[in-house]
C-alpha cells in the first residue's frame, strides 16, 4: 500500500528551541498530515498484538504458557511502534517510502528492538506481580516505573536513527536503553511531563471502548477490532512525539559538544 503522503513535505521545526507547547503542535501536525498511514501502520501491529493475547483468554492457559504468550504479543507491538516512527522519519527527509517499506527496515532491525522490549517487559511485570501480591509495595514500585519509562522511551528513536547496523554483540542488543538513558539523563520529569498526557489517553481509551463495546453485547472479535481502533488513533501520536522529544535532546547535545570544542 503506497503511501498518498510520500512525497508530501513536512513542515520544518528547530528541535533545539521547542517548548511544550510547540512540541506538541509540532507532533499534532506532522501526525494529521500522515494520519491515515501512520494509523494503518498501528493498526496491523495492535490488532496483531491483540490476536496473540486473546489466545491466552479463550484457553486454559497456563500460568507460564500465559506470561509466554504475554511476551509474544510485545513483539508486534513493537515492531508497529518502530515502523510508525521509522516511516514519519523517511517522508520527513523527504523520501518516497510505504508501510511495506517501513517495515521491511524494522525487520531488518528487529533483534536490536525487540530485545530491550522484551526485557523491558519483563521488568515490568515481575514488578506488577508484586504489588499484587503485596499491594503497598506500588508506593515504591510506581516512582521506579516512571523513571524507567522515562529513561528508556527512547531507545527505538535510537535504533532507528543512529547508526542501525547488525548487532556484534549481546551488549550492544540493548545499547540503545543506555543510549536513551545518556540522552534523558537530567531530564526525566520533563520527558515525564511531555510523554505523560499522551500515554494516559493511550492507556484509558482503549479500556473505556472496551468496556462501552462489551457492555454492548458485541461478541470478543468486535471488541478487539474497537480497541485496536482506538488504540491506533492514539499510540501513532505518541510514536511520533517520542521521535521528537528524541530530535530534540540530540540536537541540544550536538550543541553542547559544538560550545566545548569552541572553548578549547
Amino acid at each position: 500500500m503506497e503511501n498518498r503522503a510520500a512525497k508530501m513535505k513536512l513542515p520544518e521545526h528547530n528541535n533545539t528551541q521547542l517548548d511544550f507547547i510547540a512540541l506538541f503542535s509540532n507532533t499534532l501536525t506532522q501526525y494529521q498530515a500522515l494520519f491515515p498511514s501512520v494509523f494503518a501502520t498501528a493498526f496491523l501491529g495492535i490488532f496483531s498484538a491483540g490476536l496473540i493475547s486473546s489466545i491466552n483468554s479463550e484457553g486454559e492457559a497456563s500460568v507460564l504458557s500465559g506470561e509466554l504468550i504475554f511476551l509474544a504479543a510485545i513483539i508486534p507491538a513493537t515492531i508497529s511502534e518502530a515502523a510508525v516512527i521509522a516511516l514519519v522519519s523517511i517522508i520527513r527527509k523527504g523520501a518516497s517510502s510505504s508501510i511495506s517499506n517501513a517495515y521491511f527496515f524494522v525487520f531488518l532491525l528487529a533483534p536490536r528492538l525487540l530485545i530491550p522490549s522484551i526485557l523491558l517487559a519483563i521488568f515490568v511485570r515481575v514488578f506488577q506481580v508484586a504489588t499484587i501480591e503485596i499491594p503497598f509495595l506500588i508506593f515504591l514500585v510506581l516512582p521506579m516505573l516512571l523513571f524507567i519509562v522515562a529513561r528508556t522511551a527512547l531507545y527505538v528513536p535510537v535504533v532507528l536513527l543512529e547508526n542501525p547496523r547488525t548487532p556484534t554483540s549481546v551488549i550492544s542488543l540493548i545499547n540503545p536503553v543506555f543510549r536513551s538513558n545518556a540522552l534523558v539523563k537530567g531530564k526525566t520529569l520533563k520527558t515525564l511531563g511531555y510523554l505523560a498526557p499522551s500515554l494516559l489517553v493511550a492507556g484509558i481509551l482503549p479500556l473505556l471502548i472496551s468496556g462501552a463495546v462489551e457492555s454492548a453485547g458485541i461478541n470478543q472479535v468486535g471488541i478487539l477490532l474497537a480497541v485496536s481502533i482506538s488504540s491506533a488513533l492514539i499510540q501513532p501520536y505518541v510514536f511520533i512525539l517520542s521521535l521528537l522529544i528524541y530530535e530534540k535532546y540530540a540536537a541540544a547535545e550536538t550543541e553542547s559538544t559544538e560550545l566545548d570544542l569552541s572553548e578549547i
